[in-house]
């Protein structure tokens, strides 16, 4: 009895051991891009560090594209977005008129979308962001 019950259990062994690949899938082992590192209100990506502001929430890109991080307001009317890619800023549905603003700083495009009436206070912690990133 005990002979069929060991038999049994080394032909499970055996079987489940045919499921486990030799080496691990690509997507496991392949990381297609540099981190993104946040630590504490500090971001950092392969080409930029920059600060995020108090109660925004932050975005990354997508591992195999160019490296880019998004800052959303706490109400989700504006958004701050640096990366090393041009980009377009994306329509926001909040309430009133969106104003823009697009620069380059050296290899680095930075951009912000916030509502017309509240712009100057969305420029203030852009510019703020803006003059705390490093490259």
């Amino acid at each position: 009895m005990r002979r069929i019950a060991r038999l049994s259990l080394l032909i499970v062994v055996l079987a489940c051991a045919a499921c486990i690949p030799a080496t691990p899938p690509p997507h496991l082992t392949d990381t297609a891009a540099p981190p993104v590192i946040i630590a504490g209100d500090v971001i950092s990506t392969s080409a930029f560090t920059l600060t995020q502001p108090g109660g925004w929430r932050v975005i990354t890109s997508a591992a195999n594209e160019a490296p880019t991080i998004t800052l959303v307001s706490p109400d989700e009317c504006a958004l701050i977005r640096v990366s090393t890619h041009l980009f377009t800023l994306p329509d926001l549905s909040c309430e009133g008129a969106q104003r823009t603003h697009m620069e380059q700083i050296g290899a680095l495009h930075v951009g912000l979308s916030a509502p017309s009436d509240d712009w100057l206070h969305y420029r203030a912690i852009y510019d703020e962001t803006v003059h705390l990133m490093a490259p």
